[in-house]
């Protein structure tokens, strides 16, 4: 019987099934239908006979059963009721395309807020706010069960991955997470890295979740209460190839949701590429900008003449760094060794122009000692020094002491940081009011590499000049001398007075 009707409905609308079955056969088809989840009423067990009518209106059906046939009358009446219903019918596709019209609406406009979020990237933190747009957007399409939203991008050179997570309890938050041997993490990397479009399911539950929770306690990851109430985590994450988007749910999600994560995730991967495309280009524009700013530093140094010209370099690494971004830094400093006993000679250059030059002796401060022994050690190392704010005040009263000139912008600071660059009995120092990243201080690296030849001219310089004022000296020297070996009596004295008074003061003495 169920063939039979399934067979003719399918055939299309205006199909018409009628079927009749009686005597024992009504207690067959009572036995196999109790086998099923159709309602058996208590007058089945009773009839005699069971008559069933049907008609196809193409994707549905309307139909009766009954315990007698219907009469010619009846069937006519049924026919009315089809007609009715299928008006009824065709209202409610309407309204289901409506329906399914608005929903579309409503998800292309949450896809194009992701989308317009993504293009607008200017960094790699930028993927936090993605992330939060994604969030509440999933939210308002009915992703009731959603923790949080989550990207993931993929450092293997370093073996770890970013994770950008927001959800409304607790906030935006970017954590690295290391390659490790957590059963979690290694089956997450096992899906999720086979291809560019590999999809990631990963579910935590009973005793794993327990380590799962201290595990994500251990690498700096905020607490989120909700995990103590729930049994099950769910991950569902789509690879973007370089890194992967998804969320965490507190229960599985269905098939259509999965479908509805994917389109959220095409977007995002055409925008991410976009994104990084553009940051690329920019990272390129920007290393060509430190080239040329790296260009001017060295063509300052090669046109060192003078070694108090060394100062000018100072002046254009300070400037330089500026137009390359780095907005808080303070100054940049030029420390000569001078090869005396623990003292320092120190070209510095800020915001103020060229400050001048400071004779130190690095003795009188524990912090400065330390400073300059840690430089003293090799003929190539690096020390940062972070004067607190408790040392703040102690640290201003130090550098007036020494001679230097007042700074507004010093006085006003609550911390400052010190990074240094030894090159052998010279170094480069620069301070900033706020901590260096790691990516700048790649390229303060790079500056001190070029002042490196900057420091090797100027040696260079300073030795040619020492061995020239060297040779005026004996030169003066031999004249005096041979004055000396000239006299015939006492009055010449003064005459060789006279020539020592003159030497002296073509070797810049200050006689008065």
């Amino acid at each position: 019987v169920g063939k039979a009707f399934a067979k003719k409905m399918l055939q299309g609308k205006g199909e018409f099934y009628i079927t009749h079955i009686k005597g024992k056969k009504v207690k067959d088809w009572i036995a196999y239908q109790k086998t099923t989840n159709v309602f058996i009423d208590r007058f089945l067990e009773k009839a005699s006979s069971l008559n069933y009518y049907w008609h196809s209106l193409g994707p549905v059906a309307l139909g009766i059963s009954t315990y007698v046939p219907l009469s010619k009358d009846d069937l006519n009446l049924f026919n009315r009721f089809l007609n009715v219903f299928e008006l009824a019918y065709t209202r409610y596709l309407d309204i289901e395309q409506a329906r399914a019209q608005a929903r579309e609406a409503q998800i292309e406009a949450s896809l194009e807020k992701v989308r317009a979020q993504a293009i607008g990237m200017h960094k790699p933190d930028d993927l936090l706010n993605v992330c939060k747009v994604l969030f509440k957007e999933l939210s308002a399409l009915g992703f009731g069960e959603i923790r949080n939203a989550i990207i993931h991008t993929f450092n293997d050179e370093k073996s770890y991955f970013t994770d950008y997570d927001y959800s409304d309890l607790t906030g935006g938050v970017i954590t690295n997470i290391p390659y490790s041997d957590h059963p979690v993490i290694k089956r997450f990397l096992k899906q999720i890295r086979k291809s560019d479009e590999a999809f990631a399911e990963v579910t935590v539950s009973g005793k794993e979740l327990n380590e799962w929770k201290k595990f994500r306690k251990s690498g700096g990851q905020p607490d989120d209460p909700r995990l103590d109430k729930t049994s099950a985590l769910y991950y569902y994450l789509y690879s973007i190839g370089t890194g992967d988007i998804g969320i965490s749910a507190f229960s599985s999600i269905n098939e259509e949701k999965l479908q509805l994560l994917k389109r959220f995730r095409n977007v995002f991967d055409f925008a991410y590429r976009r994104y990084m495309d553009v940051a690329q280009a920019e990272a390129q524009a920007y290393e060509a900008r430190i080239e040329t700013s790296l260009e001017r530093v060295r063509a300052q140094a090669m046109g060192i003449r003078k070694s108090e010209e060394l100062a000018g370099v100072g002046e254009i690494i300070f400037t330089e760094l500026k137009s390359l971004g780095f907005a808080d830094i303070r100054n940049t400093e030029i420390i000569i060794n001078n090869d005396k006993k623990n003292n320092i000679s120190s070209y510095y250059y800020s915001d103020y122009g060229v400050c001048g030059t400071i004779e130190v002796d690095y003795t009188t401060h524990p912090t400065v000692k330390n400073w300059m022994e840690d430089l003293k050690k090799t003929n190539d190392s690096f020390v940062a020094v972070h004067i607190s704010e408790k040392e703040m005040a102690a640290w201003r009263k130090y550098r007036e002491s020494l001679g230097y000139l007042p700074d507004s912008k010093l006085n006003k600071a609550r911390t400052v940081e010190y990074y240094s660059y030894s090159i052998g009995l010279g170094a480069l120092s620069v301070s900033s009011f706020k901590l260096i990243t790691e990516e700048q201080l790649k390229t303060l690296e790079r500056f001190k590499n070029v002042f490196g030849l900057a420091y090797r001219r100027y040696a260079d310089v300073a030795l040619a000049e020492a061995q020239a004022k060297e040779a005026q000296i004996e030169l003066s020297l031999e004249r005096v001398r041979a004055r000396a070996m000239a006299m015939q009596n006492s009055h010449e004295l003064a005459d060789l007075v006279s020539t020592v008074f003159k030497e002296l003061t073509q070797l810049d003495f200050v006689l008065t």
